[in-house]
């Protein structure tokens, strides 16, 4: 029987047409098709600007820097995030401290002020598996303090609030991955987005080193580095991106297909898509995750655990208790997901999972 992957998304003839066509035309390095790849992503996620860097790591760095975080500055972020947001803040000097989550994985907005200081500089809300944060509380608490906000929607590509607004459009700035492990992918890649022509330039400028043209411009007046992306992978991202749409229905059909087959045997992970969330991945929660994902692979089925919790990167420094992020932490398994993930490999999956249930009574 065929194995079935942890993940499944597929670049087929058209991306490959694509990228041959952006060769062929010497479109290589970041030029026009980025531009419009650009503009296409902004004018899905109805925001003014988007900007197109590596990875999403780069996209939260530059972001960072467009704010002016610098050592001695500190960011207040959710505990339950890949450690590329705390790392993209270290690097540039600054504290993380972190805020335990609530039930839904996200950031607990009730916890956020404790934590900020006089040298607190940002707020970065994680939606995790296209799960919404509290962003109208934790805006509010930004602007009482006088804080940024910054989105890390790196999960929530397409993903919506209940009051209908794209996840990483409604802070100062968000930040998307576009990684294999997505719901658009270009293999690797990232967005920032703004809302104002100023942000916009600086975040322009922070990826090529200071200026909009390394060729034409002399005075290279800030500290900046080299963000650039390419029009190779954004002639993928054009692909991906027609057909963003259908990705979301699959990904909230294998939702479903898990929910209606799982409900009352298994906790799992709830995601509102009745009001706009994107799930990208099934979360199962149980205190036997190891145990099964040993049955799964001995099924041939894949499994993925989640990332550790940021306390569990001892080289971060944290300390603390984050009870809400432990559980997590010790339960959650990854079932077979992703936007090309056959229907019917969520059946079998389904079937052998009730099969481990019946066999722990």
């Amino acid at each position: 029987m065929e194995r079935i992957k942890w993940w499944n998304i597929e670049l087929g003839a058209e991306e490959q047409e694509a990228v041959s066509n952006a060769i062929a035309n010497r479109n290589i390095g970041q030029g026009e098709i980025t531009e419009k790849f650009e503009k296409a992503i902004a004018n899905f996620l109805n925001v003014p600007y988007a900007v197109a860097v590596p990875n999403g790591t780069q996209a939260l760095s530059l972001a960072y820097m467009a704010l002016g975080l610098k050592e001695g500055d500190e960011v207040i972020i959710s505990n339950r995030t890949f450690v590329a947001t705390a790392h993209a803040a270290m690097i540039l000097g600054a504290k993380v401290r972190v805020v335990d989550v609530k039930e839904n994985q996200t950031i607990d907005e009730n916890l956020i002020e404790d934590k900020i200081t006089n040298k607190t500089k940002l707020v970065v809300p994680v939606h995790m598996n296209g799960v919404a944060s509290n962003m109208d509380k934790i805006l509010e608490i930004a602007k009482k303090y006088n804080l940024q906000v910054i989105e890390d929607a790196c999960q929530a590509f397409g993903s919506k609030d209940s009051k209908g607004r794209y996840l990483g459009t409604i802070g100062r700035f968000g930040c998307f991955s576009l990684g294999v492990a997505k719901l658009l992918t270009t293999g690797q890649g990232g967005i920032v987005t703004a809302h104002n022509q100023e942000d916009y330039n600086l975040l322009r400028r922070i990826r090529n080193q200071g200026v909009f043209d390394v060729r034409q411009e002399r005075n290279y007046g800030i500290r900046a580095y080299n963000f650039k992306f390419n029009d190779i992978q954004a002639a993928i991202g054009l692909v991906q991106l027609k057909k963003i749409n259908q990705k979301i229905t699959h990904s909230r059909e294998l939702y479903c297909s898990y929910r209606d087959m799982l409900q009352d045997k298994i906790n799992f992970l709830n995601v509102d898509i009745e009001n706009g969330e994107v799930p990208i991945r099934f979360i199962v929660m149980t205190k036997n995750n190891k145990d099964l994902k040993k049955y799964l692979e001995a099924m041939g089925i894949e499994s993925s655990f989640e990332s550790p919790s940021l306390n569990c990167c001892s080289h971060l420094g944290i300390v603390g208790k984050y009870p809400k992020s432990d559980i997590f932490d010790q339960q959650m398994l990854i079932l077979p997901s992703g936007p090309n993930q056959n229907l019917n490999n969520i059946e079998r999956v389904g079937n052998v999972l009730h099969q481990w249930l019946e066999e722990k009574k």
